[in-house]
């Protein structure tokens, strides 16, 4: 059985690694949008790379939920890729002058005249979803042993 979940991990840590580099010089925003985009932002392929491994992440909880808990691992394999692409992409969008500060779950901008923008933290709700799901994994595995 630890073969099988080994196998699992190595094959979704490779196809998580062949998405996101994929998915870095892939202009995806183009086929999300019906307007075409003349201008690129340094921040595009960070985001490329936060959406992809959000979507694989929402993917792999849905299949988790369906009584597969050992996609556990992988779970925590894409939320790690999407939260350091995701504040990847707001670092390097804050060197273009803009101003970021973080509450509980939120984050804001502070535009160059002084207007703030709140904005769910992703990156947050996901590190925190997926750290309940490992809790829960162990307290149910505890209770079965024990």
């Amino acid at each position: 059985m630890e073969t099988k979940k080994a196998t699992l991990f190595l094959f979704t840590l490779i196809f998580i690694t062949v998405a996101s580099i994929i998915a870095w010089g892939l202009p995806i925003e183009d086929y999300l949008s019906t307007y075409p985009f003349f201008m690129r932002f340094k921040w595009y392929p960070a985001w490329r790379v936060a959406l992809v491994n959000f979507f694989i992440w929402i993917t792999l909880i849905i299949l988790y939920t369906a009584s597969m808990p050992e996609l556990l691992y992988p779970i925590l394999l894409s939320a790690v890729f999407f939260v350091f692409f995701h504040y990847l992409c707001i670092a390097i969008s804050s060197t273009a002058g803009y101003s970021y500060g973080f509450l509980p779950f939120i984050y804001y901008i502070t535009w160059k005249n002084g207007m703030k923008t709140f904005y769910l933290d992703l990156g947050q709700v996901v590190g925190v979803v997926t750290v309940l799901l490992f809790l829960n994994y162990l307290w149910k595995d505890r209770r079965k042993k024990g």
